[in-house]
């Protein structure tokens, strides 16, 4: 299952104000050289932040990023269990390095999600919500009564995201109250096949409510006061999953099926100020290497990017957006340099005085769109 989460990308961008616009379909270009541009099109211009050395912070490419006014707290999920939180100019904080058993840990960490004064950290095999501050120290705990699988906290309690054939029920998202007890139930399917293990987040606040991303569905739903809808839907032409995939009751044979075909995935989004980013993966049969599509819809004209780790600063780099629009990419001081030295206009020399000689560490490079 891990490998469905680490495919190439594609990114790109619509605006949230045709929200209300039910199961619009977009067609996303992805297969065809002519199709692609240049990051120049996209970005206007690239900063470093430097990330402060610490002895215990090791960081990979597939750590997941958050940032907000003040702090960058960086996630290794998959790796040791751990949070890294910096200051917004890149020095280093702290780490909540608490996985474990105790009453102060947590087990994993399923959804991991900030607030202006603390880090919400949901266990889902503890069934719990912890609380640290940004210190790195233990605050405070919450039982929930239903343990989905990942989960987004409100002002009155909180989204669950429970997925396909879970055997519990036919819908995908529920509502919970603050003890995390059901409360509505939204997004029934017939789908017979198991999720995805989600690595990124599924949900999104946006003005309109919540989005819902999930990684094989070649839609994102939208949830508020009116129920549950297509928010936007995705023709990736070649690439779009196969209908028979859903059909599928074991997950072992949906998946050789899948990976034996061209298709692309929904991996995660962002909610940009006059947008939204959507980060979907691609799996090609027949090519000698994967590659990522960036790809960005401004004034109703889509530009796309191809990129892969040979020759791009974007490849599975992307991690979230700031309050000024800027593209948040975590990336290796070896990628940043080869970049610089082809496109100094975006990021000049200047930009990398503070990057030490250690190719394998990872800096914060943030990406102002056109």
């Amino acid at each position: 299952m891990k490998k469905l989460l680490i495919l190439a990308t594609c990114l790109f961008i619509i605006a949230c104000e045709n929200s209300s616009q039910k199961d619009v379909r977009v067609t996303i270009p992805i297969d065809g050289k002519q199709n692609f541009s240049s990051i120049d099109n996209i970005v206007s211009k690239m900063r470093v932040l430097t990330l402060e050395s610490a002895d215990n912070v090791v960081l990979s490419s597939d750590n997941i990023v958050k940032c907000n006014e003040d702090y960058i707290v960086i996630i290794d999920r998959l790796h040791s269990g751990q949070i890294h939180i910096f200051n917004i100019d890149g020095s280093y904080r702290a780490t909540i390095a608490a996985k474990g058993r105790g009453p102060n840990e947590y087990l994993d960490m399923a959804s991991v999600q900030l607030s202006d004064d603390r880090i919400m950290i949901y266990s889902y095999h503890k069934q719990a919500v912890l609380y640290y501050d940004y210190n790195g120290k233990f605050i405070e705990s919450d039982q929930l009564e239903y343990k989905p699988y990942n989960l987004h906290k409100t002002d009155s309690g909180y989204w669950g995201y429970v997925g396909f054939g879970s055997g519990q029920m036919k819908e995908r998202v529920v509502k919970m109250d603050g003890n995390g007890a059901i409360i509505d139930k939204y997004l029934p399917t017939k789908a017979k096949i198991y999720s995805v293990t989600e690595i990124n987040d599924i949900f999104i606040e946006c003005a309109e409510g919540i989005l819902v991303r999930e990684s094989l569905m070649n839609e994102i739903s939208i949830i508020n006061d009116n129920g549950a809808s297509s928010y936007m839907s995705f023709d990736f032409g070649k690439y779009t999953i196969p209908s028979q995939y859903y059909e599928y009751s074991d997950p072992m044979k949906a998946a050789k099926m899948l990976f034996a075909t061209d298709f692309a995935m929904i991996e995660e989004f962002f909610v940009l100020k006059k947008g939204l980013i959507m980060y979907v993966s691609r799996n090609m049969q027949g090519a000698e290497q994967s590659s990522d599509v960036v790809a960005i819809m401004r004034n109703g004209e889509w530009i796309c990017i191809e990129t892969n780790k040979e020759d791009a600063l974007l490849h599975k780099s992307v991690k979230g957006v700031t309050n000024n629009d800027e593209i948040v990419l975590l990336q290796d001081e070896a990628s940043i340099r080869t970049f610089a030295e082809q496109h100094s206009k975006l990021l000049p020399a200047v930009e990398l005085k503070n990057i030490s000689n250690n190719d394998d560490k990872y800096h914060i490079v943030l990406c102002q769109l056109k």
